[in-house]
């Protein structure tokens, strides 16, 4: 997000590739709630691309993950994220 902002020639296509390492790394790291936030502003950076399929894909990968394990302070921030970034 600070990509987009900072360098207003910065490739979309550069921005889209950091949220998608950023949301590998999180998942890997077991982080659900960074993951989540990653896919979140990847799917808005899609919804700025008028990519709207791409982006709902992107959140139901993501809500996926929150199926069971959290607590509800998580829940609620997940649900949150994907009714902002749509």
């Amino acid at each position: 997000e600070i990509e987009l902002v900072r360098s207003a020639g910065c490739p979309y296509s550069q921005v889209e590739a950091m949220f998608l390492a950023a949301i590998d790394v999180a998942r890997r790291a077991g982080a659900r709630v960074l993951a989540l936030r990653a896919s979140r502003s990847l799917a808005m950076l899609c919804r700025r691309l008028d990519r709207i399929n791409d982006a709902r894909r992107i959140l139901c990968s993501a809500q996926s993950e929150f199926s069971e394990g959290l607590s509800s302070e998580d829940l609620s921030l997940a649900e949150f994220l994907l009714r902002e970034a749509l």
